[in-house]
């Protein structure tokens, strides 16, 4: 059995890549979750995460250029994901299994746009070392540009494309040096 996360900027091929893993080994399924369960692992993940932590990632959320709405959903959207990491990590150690999570706790980086990246990192350790990471590797920059701005993006309301295709090319840098060094395993893709 394995828990693999799959991170990586917005636009670089995460969801393409889950879906052909998934249907290419039946030995691998996806995690979905509908709006019962995304309300569970909000409150899941603040039970995880404890008061001082989850005021940490509430503090992050409110350094982004957004809507103070966004910013909470920013916060929410963290949240969730250790909520789905608690309740999920555990079960999937003791089954056949390769359970696929799209966007998980080790895509906190990404979400995080204000937040040094390293920190952001360090506050996750705990939880990288029995993570096996993904990182899809991100196309040149005039493509990624070129996707964002067919399919959209929400943060481009509030940030340019170029500055948001710049910063996350330099998430994407830090992490593949200190992911390999902290994650259970780190494959580039």
């Amino acid at each position: 059995m394995s828990y693999k996360e799959i991170t990586g900027q917005p636009c670089s091929g995460k969801t393409q890549f889950l879906t052909n893993e998934v249907q290419s080994n039946s030995q691998s399924e996806a995690y979905h979750q509908g709006t019962f369960r995304k309300v569970l692992n909000f409150l899941n993940g603040i039970y995880y995460l404890g008061f001082h932590r989850t005021i940490t990632i509430y503090k992050w959320s409110m350094l982004e250029s957004a809507s103070l709405l966004f910013r909470h959903n920013i916060f929410r959207n963290a949240v969730t994901k250790f909520g789905i990491y608690h309740s999920l990590y555990p079960l999937a150690k003791d089954n056949s299994k390769i359970h696929y999570i799209d966007e998980g706790i080790s895509h906190l980086p990404y979400l995080f746009q204000n937040t040094s990246t390293k920190m952001i990192v360090e506050f996750l350790s705990s939880e990288l070392k029995d993570i096996e990471i993904i990182l899809i590797e991100s196309p040149a920059g005039n493509e990624i540009q070129n996707r964002l701005m067919n399919r959209g993006h929400k943060r481009l309301k509030f940030i340019s494309v170029e500055t948001f295709v710049s910063r996350n090319m330099e998430i994407d840098r830090i992490l593949r040096d200190l992911y390999p060094k902290l994650c259970k395993t780190m494959d580039v893709s």
